[in-house]
C-alpha cells in the first residue's frame, strides 16, 4: 500500500512538475486526453532543416519526372494524330514516265474525294531538299531519278479504305505508292512509352528513397529525445500521443518541404518553355516543353503524396520503435 501510494505520488509530482515544460495541462489527470501540446514536445533540432532540404529536393525530381511523363504523353498524342491524318504518295520515273501527269491523275483524285481536307505536291527541289541530310548537295542530286512526292492530309473525324485507295491510285499512276507512316507512328509511340515508363519507375524509386530517409530521420528524432519519451510515458502519455506529436512534424516540415519542390518544379518547367518558345507564342524547338497550366494542378498530387508518405512513414516508425516498451 505504501509504495503503491508513493509510485502514485511520484507520477502526481513528475506530472505537475514536468506538465508546463512541455506544454501539458490536467497534473490530475495526465492521460492522453488531458495532454494538450502547446509547444513542440520533441525538439526539432539541426536534423529538420536537413530533412526539409531532402524532402524537397526529392520532391523536385519526382515532378521533374512526372512532368517529363505528361509532356511525352502530349506529344506522343498529337504525333500520332498527326500521322494517322496523314499520308504520302510516292511516284518514282521509271522507264520515262510522265511523273508530273500521274501526280495530276493523283491529286484530281484525291481532291475529289471529300475525306481529304488537304492534298499537295511537292516539287522536285523540295523532294531533293528532303534527302539531301543524306545524299549530299541537292545540284549532285539533279541528275537522279528523284520521286516525285503528295503530301494528303485527312479531315477531322474522316476515314478512308486505303486498299481501296491504293488501287484506285495504281490505276491511274502505275509508278505511286501509298504511305500511311503506320511504322512511324508505331515507332514513336513505343518510344514514348518507354519514357513515361522510366518516368513512372523514377517517382516510384524517387518515393521509396523518401520513405527510408523519413525512418531513419524519425529514428534519429527518437533516439535523440528518448529522455522526452521517457518522460512522456511516465506521466502517462500513450504511444499515439507521442506519435502523434512527431508525425505532426514531419507532417509540417514534409509540407513545406515538397511545396518548395513543386515550385522550384514550376519555375523550371516554366524556364524551358520561355527558352523554346521564338516570342511570338510559336514553339519552333522542344515543342514537348511547354506544359499547359492544367499540368500544373496534375503536379501537385506530388508534394500532396509527399507529405502524406512522410507523416505516415514518420507515424508507423514511432509506433514500432515504441511498442517493445509497452
Amino acid at each position: 500500500m505504501i509504495r503503491g501510494w508513493r509510485k502514485q505520488g511520484l507520477s502526481q509530482a513528475l506530472a505537475n512538475g514536468i506538465g508546463q515544460r512541455f506544454g501539458l495541462t490536467g497534473p490530475n489527470s495526465p492521460g492522453d486526453d488531458a495532454l494538450t501540446p502547446s509547444t513542440d514536445l520533441m525538439p526539432r533540432g539541426r536534423g529538420g532543416a536537413a530533412l526539409g532540404v531532402v524532402v524537397a529536393g526529392m520532391c523536385y525530381l519526382a515532378c521533374l519526372a512526372l512532368g517529363g511523363a505528361l509532356l511525352t504523353s502530349d506529344a506522343s498524342r498529337a504525333w500520332t494524330r498527326d500521322l494517322d491524318r496523314a499520308l504520302t504518295i510516292q511516284i518514282v520515273p521509271r522507264g520515262g514516265a510522265d511523273v508530273e501527269a500521274e501526280a495530276q491523275a493523283v491529286i484530281a483524285l484525291m481532291e475529289a474525294d471529300p475525306a481529304f481536307a488537304r492534298v499537295e505536291a511537292l516539287s522536285q527541289s523540295a523532294s531533293a531538299a528532303l534527302i539531301e541530310p543524306w545524299l549530299g548537295n541537292a545540284d549532285a542530286l539533279m541528275g537522279l531519278p528523284v520521286p516525285l512526292l503528295i503530301h494528303a492530309d485527312l479531315a477531322e473525324g474522316a476515314s478512308v479504305d486505303l486498299e481501296m485507295l491504293r488501287a484506285r491510285i495504281r490505276t491511274i499512276a502505275p509508278n505511286a505508292t501509298l504511305d500511311t507512316h503506320a511504322r512511324w507512328r508505331d515507332e514513336l509511340a513505343g518510344a514514348a512509352t518507354v519514357v513515361e515508363l522510366v518516368g513512372l519507375g523514377i517517382l516510384a524509386l524517387v518515393a521509396l528513397t523518401t520513405a527510408a530517409i523519413v525512418v531513419f530521420a524519425t529514428r534519429s528524432a527518437l533516439a535523440a529525445n528518448r529522455d522526452t519519451v521517457e518522460v512522456l510515458h511516465l506521466i502517462g502519455a500513450r504511444d499515439s500521443f507521442i506519435a502523434g506529436e512527431v508525425q505532426r512534424q514531419f507532417l509540417d516540415t514534409g509540407l513545406k518541404a515538397s511545396l518548395g519542390g513543386w515550385a522550384a518544379a514550376a519555375v523550371t518547367f516554366m524556364v524551358f518553355g520561355m527558352a523554346a518558345s521564338d516570342g511570338t507564342g510559336d514553339v519552333t524547338l522542344l515543342p514537348q516543353l511547354q506544359m499547359p497550366w492544367t499540368h500544373y494542378l496534375i503536379l501537385l498530387a506530388v508534394p500532396v503524396a509527399a507529405t502524406a508518405l512522410t507523416a505516415i512513414a514518420a507515424r508507423m516508425t514511432v509506433m514500432r520503435a515504441l511498442a517493445p516498451t509497452l
